[in-house]
């Protein structure tokens, strides 16, 4: 079986930070439609990070981590995990299905980007030292 990363410590700290900016972005949403959030978001945690590592895994994103294999992530894992969220729910239309899928790539592609720049930076600073 093909390793999740190359085993260099950029790119498990890269995997561990877009895994953080991916999930951080839940939360937020939670509040904003008022719902429980203790309640929804380990489910939607282990939703989003799950669809994410499995499409990472697929497309070698962290062997070694390359930005067109993240935007590939972005734009297949982020839709999987609302495809399985949405066929868990069993109550959204598709227009619901949609707007989730699109302001979810928008804020995970927001935060995971930040966590990449974290990370690239944290490491180009220790590659210098």
């Amino acid at each position: 079986m093909r390793p999740m990363t190359d085993g260099s410590g950029f790119a498990r700290a890269t995997m561990a930070g877009d895994l953080i900016g991916l999930i951080a972005f839940l939360p937020i949403g939670l509040f904003r439609h008022g719902e429980d959030v203790a309640a929804r978001f380990l489910a939607l945690a282990l939703t989003f990070a799950g669809a994410w590592l499995v499409t990472a895994w697929l497309l070698g994103t962290y062997r070694p981590p390359t930005n067109a294999r993240l935007l590939l992530t972005l734009l297949l894992g982020i839709p999987l995990a609302v495809a399985v969220r949405a066929t868990l729910v069993q109550a959204w239309t598709a227009g619901e299905i949609l707007t989730f899928a699109g302001v979810a790539i928008m804020f995970g592609t927001l935060f995971v980007g930040a966590a990449r720049v974290i990370t690239s930076l944290w490491f180009g600073r220790r590659a210098r030292s």
